[in-house]
């Protein structure tokens, strides 16, 4: 969250370089790891997803069961 309390989620490509692809308020929705799947799919079908090599996440317990 930022220093208003709103929870975002930021999505960076490497392709070599670090790129910032796009970043989404979730606003009320909760961020279940059902949740943030869904969100990583949308992600992944605006790329060419045959050269998705891995996806990094923070430790919290929601990204882990993502």
């Amino acid at each position: 969250s930022n220093m208003m309390q709103e929870h975002w989620t930021n999505y960076i490509i490497t392709t070599p370089r670090p790129v910032f692809f796009s970043a989404h308020q979730t606003g009320e929705i909760k961020q279940t790891g059902e949740n943030i799947v869904a969100d990583i799919d949308n992600i992944i079908s605006q790329i060419d997803h045959s050269k998705l090599a891995a996806i990094i996440t923070d430790n919290a317990s929601s990204m882990k069961k993502a």
